[in-house]
């Protein structure tokens, strides 16, 4: 499989979505994944959604800005030109 999809398919397995504020509203985040954002909606569904739009966002931002990304379940999207910066 292509490392950028097998890296987003394995951060897309880390997301834990919880009620939040006493179950009106959903908190989605990535668990081992550091520095990805955490996500609020009305739904579950609208967790799940938004949270992949991040993870695409932040992915991008990292490769552009030459930034180094955590290894997620064994791959690495860091192919050497990294300077080894980190989020």
């Amino acid at each position: 499989m292509r490392p950028l999809t097998q890296y987003i398919e394995n951060a897309l397995r880390k997301i834990r979505i919880d009620p939040w504020e006493e179950g009106s509203r959903y908190i989605a985040r990535f668990e081992g994944v550091p520095g990805l954002p955490q996500i609020e909606a009305d739904t579950e569904a609208e967790c799940l959604t938004e949270i992949e739009i991040e993870l695409e966002k932040w992915i991008v931002q990292a490769l552009r800005r030459d930034l180094e990304l955590p290894d997620i379940d064994g791959v690495s999207l860091n192919f050497g030109g990294s300077r080894g910066q980190r989020w």
